[in-house]
């Protein structure tokens, strides 16, 4: 998958916090590709490396990038293993 803008990420902050976006710019610094995010539902906390997050851009080791239908299909699919028969 390529990663750039209008790709949808999440992230996990506070161990038990998902923040979902989608990429609206990309730049190169220093070999690592960082990306700033449209925080769609709550920017992420307690973020570890003191980088990131400033002015809304990540690196991209620490965003992941999913499709939102497929992780939908995904969490569908759980539900039926699961529900009683």
């Amino acid at each position: 998958m390529m990663h750039g803008i209008g790709n949808t990420v999440y992230t996990i902050s506070d161990v038990n916090r998902i923040s979902f976006g989608n990429i609206i710019a990309a730049e190169n610094r220093n070999g690592w590709q960082w990306f700033r995010v449209s925080w769609i539902n709550q920017a992420p906390s307690q973020i570890t490396n003191k980088e990131n997050g400033i002015d809304g851009w990540f690196r991209g080791d620490n965003l992941v990038f999913f499709d939102p239908k497929a992780m939908m299909a995904d969490i569908n699919n759980l539900f039926l293993e699961t529900a009683p028969r």
